[in-house]
């Protein structure tokens, strides 16, 4: 009877024994925290464009799932990670930033942005390390722990023109120069139809004038830039001798392999008796598919063989502007 007993006990243990196991390995299994993975772990972009970054895991989680964004080289004034910034001060080792992976979800989709800047540079790369941290619902795969992006240099959005027509001349005894007398020239944008677009960034009574022409404001077509004559200070008919006024035009394009140094080139303009209200052409702008093309007017008047029609129109604008000055 004893042996009987004794055989059943251990049958018993045996069996809770082998259950214990059973329950231990499936309470492993169902507790393993998910394992989140980056679709991709290398992005190349233009400067001023986003990586776009989709992580997936492998399992739903009922709590949101905390991710820590640390850049591990390249220069922080050129990426943008997104999130809340965290670091040092919280417990959480180098400054980084936190995003949160939701409840609920198994993919998750972010940006990294990128700066687009004003200058020419080489190709950028970045390194990004990925880690848990804080509530630690989840995990980064190993495999994702890091991100390369890769950013391509990209020309600046904006086309920066200066206008400066100061000159110095005697008189009397005496030197003086425009700008110091105040002759107030107006840098005038107008579409190809010679319609004035209202743009009055170059109409500041500054000696030079600044315009900045972005792609994000003006559409693909060709522009007239014009010089109005704004205030002459009493200089015609003052005695001096005649003298020209000639215009010099800077421009510049950061960021682009052939304008980012820039260059200039000399218009001609009014001269001493110029009246006030009186215009020029200057230059013409053309954007098509992001690409500035500068060019002088004589050489694009001269091309298009439209002398006499411009005059009219000049004409036209000029008496237009007159009236609403008054």
């Amino acid at each position: 009877m004893k042996k009987n007993i004794i055989k059943l006990l251990s049958i018993f243990v045996l069996v809770v024994g082998f259950s214990s196991c059973e329950d231990d390995e499936t309470d492993f299994v169902s507790n393993s925290k998910p394992v989140i993975t980056a679709s991709a772990t290398t992005y190349t972009v233009d400067e001023g464009n986003n990586a776009l970054v989709t992580l997936t895991s492998n399992k739903v989680s009922s709590f949101p799932m905390q991710i820590k964004l640390e850049l591990v080289s390249g220069s922080s004034d050129d990426i943008l990670l997104p999130g809340r910034g965290i670091g040092i001060d919280q417990g959480l080792g180098s400054d980084g930033f936190l995003i949160t992976f939701p409840a609920n979800a198994t993919s998750y989709t972010f940006n990294i942005g990128t700066v687009l800047d004003e200058e020419l540079e080489e190709v950028e790369n970045f390194k990004i390390r990925m880690t848990s941290t804080l509530n630690m619902h989840g995990i980064v795969n190993p495999s994702s722990e890091f991100l390369d992006i890769i950013i391509n240099n990209a020309p600046s959005k904006s086309l920066n023109l200066t206008f400066d027509w100061d000159k110095s001349f005697e008189f009397g005894g005496s030197s003086f120069s425009l700008c110091a007398m105040e002759y107030d020239v107006d840098i005038i944008v107008l579409d190809s139809d010679f319609n004035d677009l209202g743009v009055t960034d170059a109409q500041t009574a500054d000696c030079p004038e600044h315009l900045s022409m972005s792609t994000d404001d003006f559409e693909d077509g060709t522009y007239i830039i014009v010089g109005q004559l704004y205030e002459n200070n009493g200089l015609a008919g003052s005695g001096i001798p005649q003298f020209d006024i000639p215009m010099t035009i800077s421009y510049q394009r950061g960021g682009s392999q052939a304008l980012n140094a820039g260059g200039s080139f000399v218009a001609p303009f009014m001269n001493s008796e110029s009246a006030n209200l009186d215009f020029e052409i200057v230059a013409y702008v053309t954007i098509a598919d992001g690409v500035f093309t500068v060019k002088r007017a004589d050489e694009t008047i001269v091309a298009q063989g439209r002398q006499a029609n411009i005059k009219n129109k000049l004409k036209a604008l000029k008496s237009k502007r007159a009236k609403l000055r008054k």
